[in-house]
Formats: structure tokens, sequence, C-alpha cells
């Protein structure tokens, strides 16, 4: 089994990103039974994202804990091998909520992987910032060595990476207690610096599957786009996913799409706001929507993948996935990124 994990704290509005990032997930990833997706989050918003998880229809995890300051927040995720379901998982994906899922997400979990901890390059290990952990290296012994970002981390669940990460925790503890100044960039330089130390990081694997802000119309097939701003920058970073996951409504995945399934079936969009809160679709060969008696005037629809289609319907735009037996669809608008759902009849 694999796990996909994000920490939640404090900041409420940072569970709209988390629900962006939820959303592309089922949109462009492919259901797997062999997925679980954990959110880590203080209490009091355990209701709303398991409410996040049902209108997704994705069989995700909570796990509240109580902590109470920015810093205990941004160092949540080293907890993870104290979650208590821990053992049942073989690989784990850590992801930022400043994060869109924008190609499937088995692309990375199905990577072979050692015994190390695989990220995204970025920096240096000797500066120009603190940011990947140069304030801890002692003089010369500095490695000088390009390291990386922190926003997406891959690992085994392995004795090596629970040591890593519990020496890490130690590190932060002995900071904290000797009243020394917090990193700009949180716990971040305690990772890189740790794990450079013991050389256990690999930061080559990830490129091409993670991107760091990519620029609007260049999608070049990657798996994870982070979208960063400063700590706590919540509406940089919320517009910038909304742009771009904008943008993903009109990228083609492969060429060679087997669109039978969709053509050969009526369904049935559950729409408020229209007759009955139901729309009858039927999916012509010329690219039409039809209903049992005519085409809906100004509608179009095209494949993106084998699953994956877009629908222009009502002056609105829809990307509907479809599940894997064609019997059910989970929809987004673009206009606000709503949720909806369909069935085959």
């Amino acid at each position: 089994m694999n796990l996909i994990y994000s920490c939640v704290f404090f900041n409420e509005e940072y569970i709209k990103l988390l629900s962006l990032l939820l959303k592309s997930f089922v949109i462009f990833s492919s259901y797997d039974t062999n997925t679980k997706y954990l959110v880590i989050c203080n209490p009091e918003f355990k209701n709303e994202i398991v409410q996040i998880f049902k209108s997704l229809k994705i069989d995700g995890l909570v796990w509240s804990i109580n902590l109470s300051t920015v810093f205990e927040a941004c160092y949540s995720r080293l907890k993870i091998f104290e979650y208590p379901d821990i053992t049942k998982y073989n690989k784990i994906l850590y992801l930022d909520c400043d994060i869109l899922i924008t190609n499937n997400i088995s692309n990375i979990l199905n990577l072979d992987i050692e015994d190390k901890l695989y990220a995204l390059n970025e920096g240096y290990s000797d500066g120009p910032h603190d940011w990947w952990g140069s304030d801890f290296w002692k003089s010369n012994t500095n490695p000088k060595t390009s390291v990386f970002t922190t926003c997406v981390l891959l690992f085994n669940n392995s004795i090596t990476m629970k040591t890593l990460f519990s020496k890490i925790l130690l590190h932060i503890y002995s900071h904290l207690n000797n009243k020394l100044q917090i990193p700009n960039c949180y716990d971040q330089p305690f990772i890189i610096y740790n794990t450079v130390k013991d050389k256990l990081h690999n930061n080559k694997k990830l490129i091409h599957y993670v991107i760091n802000n990519p620029w609007y119309n260049s999608f070049n097939g990657e798996t994870i786009s982070h979208f960063p701003s400063s700590v706590g920058d919540y509406n940089t970073k919320y517009n910038k996913m909304n742009i771009y996951l904008s943008f993903m409504f009109h990228v083609t995945f492969n060429e060679n799409i087997d669109i039978n399934h969709i053509c050969n079936s009526k369904f049935c969009l559950f729409y408020p706001n229209y007759p009955e809160n139901k729309i009858p679709l039927n999916f012509s060969l010329n690219n039409t929507i039809n209903n049992s008696n005519n085409t809906y005037e100004n509608s179009y629809w095209k494949a993106i993948d084998s699953f994956l289609i877009i629908v222009e319907l009502f002056e609105c735009e829809l990307l509907i996935k479809f599940n894997t037996d064609f019997t059910s669809f989970i929809a987004i608008q673009n206009k606000d990124f709503s949720i909806f759902h369909g069935i085959k009849i």
C-alpha cells in the first residue's frame, strides 16, 4: 500500500488550497485502491476535511493532533511515523497544500527508489540563503552541494527513513530548547541539513515529474505542479493555483484515445438549477452533446484521455472524469471549480 499525506493547521484558508489539490487529484490521476490519502490537521478542521473527501468520493483518512505554534505545524509532517496505522504502508509521498496533481500520481508512486529521501532539486547547501541549511554546517564541513525543496518528499516506510525523521525532530527540539532563532524557512533547513549530512537524499529522480512555479501554457506532462510563495501567503498561492487549474482544462495527455465507452453510452449529470436537477447526456461522434430529443445548443465535448473529457455546456466548461468501468463520473466546473457527479443510465 502507498500513502500520500498533507498537513493543514491554524490557517483555515489553507483548507481551500487542500480542496484544489484534492480536486486535481481525482480529476487528473487514476483511482488506485492501493493508495490512501491522509490529511494531518488540528481537531477543529477535521469535519470540514472529511466533508471534502466525501464530496470527491475519496476514501480519505484524517489524523488530528493538537499543536500550539506555526513552527510545530510546519514540522508536523516529520511526525508521520507516529501515525497509528503507518505500518500498513510501504511507500510514502508528502505533498504541500500549494500543489496541483497534473498527471497520474502513479508516475511517481511506481518509481523504483532506494532508502533515500527523494525531492526536487533546488538551491545549494552553502546558501546564499539559510533556506537550505547553510547555517547548520560548521566551518570547512559544508559539502557545497545542490540540495532540494521540501514541497514534495518521496520515501520508503523503512527503519532508515524513520531514524532520519527522528534525528531531524531531535535537532529541532534541541534548537528550540536552546532558544535559538527559528529559520525563515522553518523546518526545511533542518530536513536538508540532516539528510545531506547522512547522504540520504536524491534530488535528481523527480526532475520532469515535479515542477516549481510552472509557466502558464507550458505544461509538459509533469505529475506535480507546485506554486510556492512566501510562507503563509495564501492569496498568492490560491490565485496561482486557480489560473493554472483553468489552463489544465485544455491540455491533451494522449493522442491515441479510446472513446467507444463514452460514445456508446448514455449518462446523467446531476446539476443544480436544471429541471429535476438532472441533465441527460449522450456524447456523439461528431463531438456534440445530445439529449433524447435534440442537440444542446452550443454544446461541445473533446477527449483529453480515455477517461477524461472536456465539455462545453450552457456556457460553462466541465472536466468529466469517468471511473474505470464508465458507470459513473465526477465533474469539475471551470467557473468556480464546483464539483458535480453523474452516472450511466
